[in-house]
Formats: C-alpha cells, sequence, structure tokens
C-alpha cells in the first residue's frame, strides 16, 4: 500500500527509519537518487495501515533497531522488499509482479486523477534529462478489452511511455 500510495523506490523503502515519517502529516522523508532528500505524501488509507504496522513492529525482537521495515532476522533489504512484494504478488495470481510496476501505476494513478507531469516528476524524484527542463512526455492512449483496468471516475486508460527512474 505503501509503494502505490507514494511511488517509492525500492532503496528508498528499504531505507526508511522511524525517524523519517511524520506521522501528524502523513509524509515519509526519503534520500532518493543523487542523494537528494524528498517528502513521499501518503493517504489516510496507508497511516491507518502504517499505524497498525507500527504496533505489530513494537513487538517485534529487533524492534530497537532504527530501520522502519522489519523482516524476520533484521531488517528488510533492498532484495527483502524485492522479494516480498513478488510473493505478496504471488499469492494475489499476479504472477511476476515487481516493484517498479507498483511505481508506474502510481504514476498512472496520479495522472488519470488529473495531477500534473511537473507535480508527478517532483512527487517521484524524476531529474528530467530533457533539455531545457522540458519534461517528458507522458502518453495516453485509451483501452479496451481483456486486462485493461477501470480507474475510478474516468474512462479506462493505459500508460504507454514514461521516462526511466
Amino acid at each position: 500500500m505503501f509503494l502505490l500510495d507514494t511511488g517509492a523506490r525500492r532503496g528508498e523503502l528499504a531505507d526508511l527509519q522511524l525517524g523519517d515519517l511524520d506521522l501528524d502529516l502523513d509524509v515519509a522523508l526519503v534520500l532518493g537518487k543523487g542523494r537528494r532528500e524528498r517528502a513521499l505524501p501518503y493517504g489516510r488509507k496507508t497511516a491507518v495501515a502504517l499505524d497498525r504496522y507500527l504496533r505489530v513492529r513494537a513487538r517485534h525482537k529487533d524492534a530497537y533497531l532504527p530501520w522502519l521495515w522489519l523482516g524476520k532476522r533484521c531488517r528488510l533489504t533492498a532484495w527483502g522488499v524485492q522479494q516480498l512484494v513478488r510473493r505478496r504478488g504471488e499469492q494475489a495470481s499476479l504472477p511476476r509482479l515487481h516493484l517498479h510496476q507498483l511505481r508506474h501505476t502510481f504514476a498512472h494513478a496520479w495522472l488519470a486523477q488529473g495531477g500534473g507531469e511537473t507535480d508527478l516528476m517532483r512527487l517521484a524524484g524524476c531529474r528530467c534529462p530533457c533539455p531545457r527542463g522540458a519534461p517528458p512526455s507522458f502518453t495516453w492512449r485509451p483501452t479496451v478489452g481483456v486486462g485493461a483496468d477501470p480507474l475510478p471516475g474516468g474512462p479506462q486508460r493505459a500508460l504507454i511511455s514514461m521516462p526511466a527512474w
């Protein structure tokens, strides 16, 4: 849920520490590519899920560690996050699910709900490689047929291309 709500990268998620969360403002601070800090706002459902997780985490044998996400043995590494997402995907009948698909879904939902490309680039920590700072092109195409997911409040759409973050 956190990944879908924030568009966080795998390393950003794995490196999150308890002190990086602002539970009053529902924002996580991450250190992204290029060692640039950015804020990841998240929604109410994610805040409730995080609150639930933190209560369970407090009883974990490694609860004294500063990292937010704990595994069975210690902190959850970037590789552990990847394995967890893949395993959860298989349980949800989504074979070969990987983290970057969740990042794309975040971008897709942002644009489908009327969010701007420039704001999306800031939220996602994308440094534009385009000349003179022109934003990359996000191309939309209506979809029909098998596998098209309806989006609330709008037509069925698919994200065709987006920058490599």
